[in-house]
């Protein structure tokens, strides 16, 4: 009998360390793809953040030229004029991106 326990024994000694090395590189390689996300959350959080301070940069900024080309008219100012309203189209995302950019042309070839 005890030979036969010390044989199984001889056998099965070498068997914990693959095991322990492929559970610890499992954990290893989830830990990576957990920090990945984290970055790519991130960065995508800090571009939106971008993103939007430039949007309002851009809004508050139409918003003060209309009013200063607004008060350079003479008195009576027309209001419904060009300048007395927003510009047609300037919300659309259409107007910025894409071979259709009108807002990117001022000037007429």
């Amino acid at each position: 009998m005890k030979t036969r326990t010390g044989h199984h024994r001889r056998r099965s000694r070498g068997v914990a360390l693959p095991i322990v090395l492929l559970i610890s590189s499992m954990l290893l390689v989830t830990a990576a793809a957990w920090l990945e996300a984290a970055l790519v959350g991130a960065r995508t959080t800090g571009n939106l953040e971008d993103r939007v301070l430039a949007f309002h940069s851009a809004d508050s900024a139409l918003l003060r030229c209309a009013r200063i080309a607004h008060d350079s008219l003479p008195e009576p100012r027309n209001v419904t004029g060009p300048l007395g309203s927003e510009p047609d189209k300037w919300r659309l995302k259409a107007s910025f991106e894409g071979a259709s950019a009108n807002a990117l042309m001022p000037f007429t070839t």
